[in-house]
């Protein structure tokens, strides 16, 4: 399933706290509870493998009535900002969005070196939804640019496993033979899951304290397979490629901000981590702090109305105003509007079928969630990792100079 979930967190986190899931959290953890209430809230999402959008169905959710409205409303629809805009949009906020347009248009074109890196994330995110070794390995030798293939372990995620799934390769790409380890996406309850478990965890990274979302820093940390496969399989020089679409993206990042690549003298190649639609990992002032492990370069593609990559570190004053009166809610919810992708994160944005470098300066006001909730259904299909595909294949020389000569026109 790949429908932005990160967003019904906001909301699932206001209600009960009594039931316990050590198999991702861990016994007593205080964010087990928060997870169960959540899943039991959601178990009537529909998955459609290879249709790239998830359905909520009208089964009864178990949130109460005016919250389970809310909910559907703000992740089907875009609710109540959509009348807001139509209707009475306060000066003020109208003013925000036109100037975040602005910047948009402002923005450079992505290094023209860049494409091929950012596509290869693409492609092979895309593949790690494969749910067999067989269609993995036929997607494999499809892949354009991608030669000498060696599948060196594929980890589904079989029923009953708390674990992600992940499956690491050795091949020739973008010039050179190299590793690639790739992270499936949000596929299951499981995973929807180790979303929602967004109470902030210490970690120590490179002797510093840092604070990660808990499900993503233990999906990777805790997963004795994948640890196993890179300790065994040495990097020697080579580069290492870490690759992932959303929840995928995610555990691609914490194994560089987390340092939680092996560091064995047989691993000193250079490391690339690429996230395709990946939420925030890291906590308050963690995000200016972190550096990527052995100099890691890490980068994050970001669609114009994708809501996956804004939800955590965005404010939500409408759903603090529905929950107001309970002093956990609030507390919780300014706890989620502290998340941030980390400054050293690259980030590059898809706006109109082109790709732009988006400086740390304008992070804040153009990775805002106003712009994908105002962009009603079309913000499920902007997380889609084909959606992504299109456009970084479509970025010709030719469409790509016309597209340069219009913004600066602008």
């Amino acid at each position: 399933m790949r429908l932005p979930i990160l967003l019904l967190a906001h909301i699932a986190t206001a209600h009960r706290r009594d039931l316990d899931l050590t198999a991702i959290t861990g016994a007593g953890s205080n964010a087990s509870s928060i997870a169960a209430t959540a899943l039991q809230n959601f178990t009537a999402v529909v998955q459609t493998h290879g249709s790239d959008r998830g359905v909520l169905s009208q089964a009864g959710l178990g949130i109460p009535g005016k919250l389970q409205r809310l909910a559907l409303t703000l992740a089907v629809l875009g609710g109540p900002l959509r009348a807001v805009e139509a209707k009475n949009m306060p000066i003020a906020f109208a003013a925000d969005v036109f100037e975040r347009a602005n910047r948009k248009r402002r923005l450079e074109l992505a290094p023209v070196d860049d494409l091929p890196l950012l596509r290869l994330a693409a492609i092979l995110s895309n593949i790690a939804y494969e749910v067999s070794m067989q269609g993995l390995d036929e997607a494999l030798r499809s892949v354009a640019g991608l030669t000498h293939t060696q599948l060196i372990k594929f980890e589904p995620q079989v029923p009953g496993s708390s674990m992600p799934q992940w499956f690491l390769l050795r091949g020739t790409a973008l010039g050179q033979e190299s590793l690639f380890l790739v992270f499936r996406g949000t596929e299951s309850k499981t995973d929807i899951l180790r979303d929602l478990i967004c109470v902030p965890k210490e970690h120590t990274a490179n002797g510093n304290d840092t604070m990660f979302h808990t499900g993503f820093l233990t999906g990777v940390k805790d997963n004795e397979a994948l640890m196993a496969a890179l300790e065994k399989e040495p990097t020697s020089g080579r580069p290492l490629y870490i690759f992932g679409h959303s929840l995928g993206g995610a555990l691609a990042h914490v194994m560089a901000y987390g340092w939680l690549l092996p560091r064995g003298g047989q691993h000193h190649g250079p490391v690339t981590v690429c996230g395709v639609g990946a939420p925030c990992v890291l906590h308050a002032s963690s995000a200016a702090s972190a550096a990527g492990q052995r100099g890691a370069r890490v980068v994050n593609i970001v669609n114009d109305c994708d809501w996956v990559p804004r939800i955590l570190g965005s404010r939500m004053e409408l759903t603090r105003t529905l929950l107001s009166g309970s002093d956990w809610s609030d507390t919780m919810l300014r706890s989620l509007e502290q998340y941030r992708h980390a400054d050293s994160t690259e980030i590059f944005y898809i706006r109109d079928g082109g790709v732009y470098s988006l400086p740390k300066r304008q992070r804040a006001s153009i990775l805002h969630l106003q712009d994908a909730l105002l962009a009603g259904p079309a913000a499920l299909d902007s997380h889609s990792v084909k959606e992504y595909m299109q456009v970084l294949d479509d970025e010709p020389p030719k469409k790509r100079a016309r597209r340069s000569e219009l913004d600066q026109h602008d």
